[in-house]
């Protein structure tokens, strides 16, 4: 089952990040052992490395859908519904903030959870995180 968390805000959200591929999880165990074989003047001869183990650190990756243009007269509220996507490879939290860019100067922007996708927020509590996404959920 599919956890979707969607956001309807009053404004465009954060840059999005690109994933190109599922990474590996966080706290995997990655295993190595190097094995050579060689000639000497007693014949071949084979030798195994130390091994080597390493663990998979989580990293934090996102991604954001574009909200579709909208317009509205000054003063009124306007929705934008995005949805926020764990990218990373392990469960994630990610704050939720907006920055004016160029000329236009957005005022009042506030982030509201639409859990079940329908493009109205579910309540009147603003959020200010996703809350815990695990990797791969939105």
């Amino acid at each position: 089952m599919k956890t979707r968390l969607t956001l309807v805000a009053a404004a465009s959200l954060l840059a999005a990040a690109n994933a190109s591929a599922a990474p590996t999880a966080a706290g995997t165990l990655i295993t190595n052992q190097a094995t050579a074989t060689y000639n000497d003047s007693t014949g071949q001869k084979t030798v195994q490395s130390n091994i080597v183990t390493t663990t998979v650190q989580q990293v934090a990756s996102l991604t954001i859908n574009n909200g579709t243009a909208k317009s509205g007269a000054a003063g009124t509220q306007v929705i934008y519904a995005h949805s926020v996507t764990n990218t990373g490879n392990g469960p994630d939290t990610f704050a939720l903030s907006q920055t004016n860019t160029g000329a236009l100067a957005l005022t009042g922007v506030v982030f509201y959870l639409d859990a079940d996708g329908n493009g109205a927020a579910d309540n009147a509590t603003p959020i200010t995180s996703t809350g815990q996404l695990a990797a791969g959920a939105t």
